[in-house]
C-alpha cells in the first residue's frame, strides 16, 4: 500500500517533502529521500541513507553507514546498526 500512495504522491504537481519532527535527530551527513516521514524521539546518525517514501517510528534509532530501503518501515524503539 505504501508503495502504490507513494508512486501515485510522485506524479502529483508539487514538491516533493519529508516530514521530520521537531524532536527528532536527524545527522546533517544523513540522507532522506523523499516522502520519508521521521516520528518523535529518533535519531537518524552519520552516514545513513533511508529511502523514498520510508518511515521511522518514535524512538527508532539508525546507526552509521546504516542503508535503509524504498517504502520501509521501522518501528519505534528498532535499532538498526550497519
Amino acid at each position: 500500500m505504501r508503495r502504490r500512495l507513494g508512486e501515485f504522491a510522485d506524479t502529483c504537481a508539487g514538491a516533493a517533502v519529508r516530514l521530520v519532527h521537531s524532536s527528532a535527530h536527524i545527522d546533517r551527513r544523513a540522507e532522506l529521500d523523499v516522502g520519508t516521514i521521521v516520528s518523535e524521539a529518533a535519531h537518524v546518525t552519520f552516514g545513513v541513507r533511508v529511502g523514498r517514501h520510508s518511515v521511522v517510528d518514535p524512538k527508532a534509532l539508525i546507526s552509521h553507514d546504516a542503508e535503509i530501503g524504498d517504502y520501509s518501515f521501522i518501528g519505534g524503539g528498532v535499532v538498526v546498526g550497519a
